[in-house]
């Protein structure tokens, strides 16, 4: 064999050594339990795109925040990715302070595109905030599930399984790119949230789930111009809010207002499938705030799955003063979902409008 040959095949050998490496952890490792108690529902408020940095008036927008937090009565803050750009580890910080020290019983949190993009290693954000009482994430080190923040919060009434979280990663963008486009939920991650599902049902088959993610999918672009009566994939039921963000090209989507992932996944179609999820959220388009109810299998059309946008959570970068604030899920022991816009904005205004009227 030639030297250059004998090199080559070292290399091939030490890279399937490496990718070997990634551990499978069982589908409870990345499970935490909490419980409806006394109460007959529960309250979980989306954050989105809070964009802390270096220049943030922190004392400031610890006051909106909280204020949101308390007056929308949310019990589980959920944050949707993009808490921080351009900031360093005390930014961070102070940031899961700022929910510690909230009203909230418990927050959780997954990454955007921009979260791993400043002056702290890329799990820094995870460490600290496990390290909170009040901390929902999982972290299972090392694991074969892409991502770094993939997990699930189980609500439970006494031992039944009435409700789950599921918070997924959406990544930041495609893989070996420097630039968009935006990355996707990886096929793997639909798989483990297929298996995590199932095992879901096992206990509970009418166990229901609310999903959470930074970067929006294709179908939220379908179901916008369905509601404006264009052609295109799926049917919506009900709708409300609007797409104000500039156009956007993407190839196979084309010009569309939903910055979405460079392709299609499957995650909708199986949700749609599993029958668990009903409402999918995210974040990332400052400016968008359209939600609908939307489906692809005529079957479900009298069991939709609810697409929305957060509010843009804070003053960072650009927004809308008018989508400022956090979408409320209100969910019941038993299995009612009810979805609003909990309105806030720099006079300390709050409205809570239901999201369909």
């Amino acid at each position: 064999m030639k030297k250059k040959n004998i090199y080559f095949a070292l290399l091939i050998f030490s890279l399937s050594l490496f990718s070997c490496g990634n551990k499978t952890y069982s589908l409870k490792d990345y499970q935490k339990e909490i419980y409806f108690g006394d109460k007959d529902f529960l309250n979980v408020l989306q954050l989105a795109d809070i964009h802390w940095s270096y220049a943030t008036d922190k004392e400031k927008q610890t006051q909106y925040l909280q204020t949101l937090i308390s007056k929308s009565e949310a019990d589980i803050v959920i944050l949707t990715g993009d808490q921080v750009l351009n900031g360093d580890a005390s930014t961070y910080s102070s940031l899961l302070d700022c929910m510690e020290n909230s009203s909230a019983s418990y927050f959780a949190f997954v990454y955007g595109n921009h979260d791993e993009q400043g002056l702290y290693d890329k799990l820094y954000p995870i460490r600290e905030g496990l390290k909170r009482s009040k901390c929902l994430n999982s972290y299972c080190d090392n694991d074969d599930v892409y991502g770094l923040t993939n997990f699930v919060i189980n609500i439970k009434d006494g031992n039944s399984l009435p409700w789950q979280i599921y918070c997924l990663d959406s990544n930041s963008l495609k893989p070996g790119s420097f630039n968009i486009p935006y990355d996707i939920l990886h096929d793997d991650q639909i798989s483990w949230y297929e298996n995590q599902v199932k095992q879901a049902k096992e206990i509970n088959p009418n166990s229901k789930s609310l999903t959470y993610f930074h970067i929006p999918l294709w179908e939220s672009e379908y179901a916008y111009r369905r509601s404006k009566n264009i052609d295109s994939i799926g049917n919506v039921r009900r709708f409300s809010g609007s797409m104000n963000e500039s156009d956007f090209y993407i190839d196979g989507l084309g010009d569309t207002k939903v910055y979405a992932g460079y392709k299609r996944t499957s995650f909708f179609t199986k949700a749609e499938e599993l029958g668990s999820t009903k409402a999918i959220f995210n974040g990332h388009d400052h400016k968008n705030d359209f939600c609908a109810e939307y489906y692809i299998d005529e079957s479900k059309q009298d069991d939709p799955i609810a697409l929305c946008y957060g509010l843009k959570s804070g003053d960072g970068l650009s927004y809308n003063e008018d989508k400022q604030g956090g979408v409320l899920a209100t969910i019941y022991k038993n299995g009612d979902l009810k979805l609003s816009r909990a309105r806030l904005n720099y006079s300390f205004e709050y409205t809570l409008e239901d999201m369909f009227k």
